[in-house]
């Protein structure tokens, strides 16, 4: 015989990602549902042994809206490579 029991566990859900940057919410509302993520650039960057800017063994997480990547896009002195996935 099999017996059963209901288990209640708590699991860790994303609510809203904001960008740190402009500080803006990157919630979409689409099709009568919420969305995160729209757009959203989440980055990693560590710092190396001898860096002049960041720190050596340190990561830096932060997460930029669509609007805030192409403001920084546009200072670059070289563009990114663009691919066109459709």
């Amino acid at each position: 015989m099999i017996k059963k029991e209901m288990e209640t566990k708590d699991i860790e859900v994303i609510t809203d990602v904001i960008c740190n940057k402009c500080g803006d919410s990157l919630r979409l509302y689409s099709g009568g549902k919420w969305y995160n993520y729209g757009g959203v650039i989440e980055a990693t960057v560590e710092g190396c042994y001898e860096s002049k800017y960041i720190t050596d063994g340190t990561l830096y997480k932060f997460s930029l809206c669509e609007k805030c990547f192409d403001e920084l896009r546009r200072t670059f002195k070289i563009d990114c490579s663009i691919e066109d996935e459709w």
